[in-house]
């Protein structure tokens, strides 16, 4: 049963019948009964537990991470030997894997200087040809 179960079935795009009886504004009843959300104290996330910078949920344990890491690295495992990978490529991917997956994301320093917001003008175009 879905939420337009009670609305009555019109056939061939016409419009469904209104009675001028029914209200369109919702009950009143349940006015004002959403939860206080406080959005200026800072919460914690439960736990100190990360994969690849985020979050886990409470109650998430390091044990469960590891499982579930040693089960995807497990799919790659197998996945890269049938294509015929040299096992010592694959476990060198599998390590980066982990620890990607449990090391916190640290910022990387900007070490260009490129612009792709600006277009170049004709003359630098030009003059870049061989």
């Amino acid at each position: 049963m879905t939420e337009y179960d009670d609305l009555p079935a019109v056939q061939g795009g016409a419009l469904a019948p209104y009675s001028p009886s029914q209200s369109l504004a919702p009950s009143p009843d349940n006015w004002g009964l959403a939860p206080d959300v406080d959005h200026i104290t800072p919460h914690s996330g439960g736990g100190s537990l990360q994969v690849f910078g985020e979050l886990m949920p409470p109650g998430t344990t390091i044990q469960q991470i590891e499982q579930a890491i040693g089960e995807i690295a497990g799919l790659f495992m197998s996945d890269m030997s049938r294509l015929g990978h040299p096992a010592k490529v694959i476990n060198a991917a599998i390590e980066w894997y982990r620890q990607a997956a449990i090391t916190p994301p640290r910022h990387e320093q900007k070490r260009h200087k490129y612009n792709f917001l600006v277009k170049p003008t004709r003359r630098q175009i030009v003059s870049a040809m061989p």
